[in-house]
């Protein structure tokens, strides 16, 4: 009996103490850590607008090429409307550059980082814990989509904990991706109907199935727009010969900006953000 007595002190004394996160100052903003485990620690950059209460938020999530001049002019819109926006990092801390091509971070694994945005932020006095958005853009809006499974939900958020209030999903991969019921918040999903990487069809079938079983589910398909129509990158569209095309065996896939969908989409999003946390 005193072996199992000592030994469960010894096992007691090597628990590992809870994950610690940062503190902030109610005006805390720029570069700030995300803890995702003791071994892990991503980085995002906050925006904070001047106010005088605590701001609703937006957590960005990149695409397979990292964080781009896109997502960074995102958060700049968001935060002229008034919202917090933080653009999370899920590569830099990985060693990671893009898995466009290559594979490896997958969006599945990556809704681990944008839970841990999500608690990081709900402890920013700066920020209304109960106001908080998740917004992703193709492999990031592939995130959104796991994040908008009640079973993944349930996993990450605990009970009386911060809970992600809006789920806005930019061209994401929908083949074979069905979150299923209740959705844990309104679902938006934007995508252009010539996205020939991250094709709409799927989504629009999606959208159908969840709005069936009264989800709140809702898609714009933006015509004569690639995927990535929202990019800041000037010039045409072009193709990337080596990219895979989900749901196929095909390869390579065109992006590029359409300026017209792009500034249709900033007016929906502001409008589902208004609708869904209120202004800015």
């Amino acid at each position: 009996m005193r072996r199992l007595v000592a030994l469960a002190l010894l096992l007691g004394g090597c628990a590992a103490p809870p994950l610690e996160r940062p503190s902030f100052a109610p005006t805390d903003a720029g570069q700030i850590t995300v803890p995702l485990s003791r071994d892990l620690t991503l980085t995002g950059m906050l925006s904070l607008p001047v106010s005088g209460k605590p701001a609703s938020a937006v957590v960005l999530m990149h695409g397979c090429s990292g964080v781009s001049a896109t997502h960074r002019a995102w958060a700049t819109t968001l935060h002229g409307w008034g919202y917090a926006a933080l653009v999370l990092d899920s590569f830099a801390a990985r060693g990671v550059r893009s898995v466009c091509e290559t594979g490896g971070v997958t969006s599945e694994a990556r809704v681990e980082d944008a839970f841990a945005a999500l608690r990081t932020l709900a402890a920013h006095p700066g920020i209304d814990a109960g106001r908080i958005a998740l917004m992703g853009f193709s492999h990031g809006g592939g995130t959104v989509l796991v994040a908008a499974a009640p079973r993944i939900a349930r996993r990450y958020a605990t009970p009386g904990g911060p809970t992600f209030r809006a789920l806005i999903a930019f061209y994401p991969r929908c083949e074979a991706r069905y979150p299923g019921t209740p959705l844990p918040a309104p679902l938006r999903i934007h995508i252009g109907a010539l996205d020939n990487w991250t094709p709409a069809a799927p989504c629009e079938t999606l959208t159908a199935i969840l709005q069936r079983a009264g989800a709140d589910a809702r898609i714009v398909v933006y015509p004569d727009a690639h995927h990535g129509f929202d990019s800041t990158r000037p010039g045409p569209p072009i193709r990337l010969p080596n990219v895979s095309v989900y749901g196929t065996r095909q390869r390579g896939a065109t992006v590029g900006p359409n300026p017209v969908a792009a500034q249709r989409a900033r007016d929906n999003v502001r409008r589902e953000l208004e609708e869904i946390l209120g202004p800015g």
